[in-house]
């Protein structure tokens, strides 16, 4: 089989489908700015996390572009780029396969089947919150008893599906956008505050995969130190607070296993 390269195109996804009206502090950012924020990102996930990806890429049109060879740590590099993005909601299309000429930056540059599939991964899911949305807004008109604008729109967001990858496999992608269906229901209903207490565990993930004893301790004293602060300040008092501190739970298993797929799809077949 020819080496498999993963591509990642994303973007943020509007204003008016993603959030609520009163959320006017997270309209989409300016492309110069947000760049500048990338590269933060970059710089942590390839330095502090070594996830292995060419630097992130925003294109004219908006979309966020990088690429990896490292097929194991996507569902980590995707979680990862979400939290340290909030509070923006991201549309994320991901393609495997072969990638023309060298594999080098910058990733929108990059030609070949998993930039294709990636982009017809992520124009999917664009035409799926359109139809989300024509849908609710035919059943609006069609009912007298239908709900308001703003309960309407909690529905789509609710709902909107927000990864999808896309290979020439139909079985694997069928799995894994399985869990990813999943995983995207936990990810509408996390705050930002969530995301922040949420995001060193894709560490200790990294930590699991690689198999370093000492990078783990490391992270977990410090996973155990941020608990107990937590704990200090606050008590869980609500059961809502309880399924928050469970999101973190599920959505790590999610990733795992998403990573258990991809390593028995591409790297055990590949050896």
């Amino acid at each position: 089989m020819p080496k498999q390269y993963a591509a990642i195109v994303a973007e943020v996804i509007p204003a008016e489908a993603a959030i609520k009206e009163s959320d006017s502090d997270k309209e989409v950012p300016r492309r110069e700015r947000f760049q500048n924020v990338l590269k933060v990102v970059s710089r942590v996930q390839q330095c502090e996390l070594q996830l292995r990806i060419l630097p992130y890429n925003v294109t004219p049109d908006g979309e966020i572009v990088t690429a990896t060879a490292n097929l194991e740590g996507l569902p980590w590099i995707l979680l990862d780029l979400r939290g340290r993005l909030q509070p923006f909601l991201l549309r994320i299309g991901v393609g495997i396969g072969e990638v023309n000429g060298h594999f080098r930056q910058p990733a929108r540059s990059l030609n070949g089947r998993c930039m294709r599939l990636a982009h017809e991964a992520l124009d999917s899911l664009r035409a799926e919150q359109m139809l989300a949305r024509e849908s609710c807004f035919r059943r609006k008109f069609e009912r007298q008893d239908a709900r308001d604008n703003s309960r309407s729109g909690g529905i789509i967001r609710g709902r909107l599906p927000l990864t999808q990858f896309r290979t020439m496999n139909f079985d694997f992608d069928a799995a894994v956008n399985g869990i990813c269906k999943l995983q995207d229901l936990l990810i509408h209903k996390m705050r930002r505050s969530d995301w922040s207490a949420f995001v060193p565990q894709t560490q200790l993930a990294k930590s699991n995969a690689s198999g370093r004893t000492e990078g783990r301790a490391a992270v977990l004293r410090a996973r155990r130190e941020r608990i107990r602060g937590l704990d200090g300040v606050a008590k869980l008092r609500t059961p809502t607070q309880v399924f928050r501190r469970a999101y973190f739970s599920q959505l790590m298993a999610a990733a795992a296993g998403v990573q258990q797929i991809i390593a028995e799809r591409f790297l055990i077949h590949s050896a």
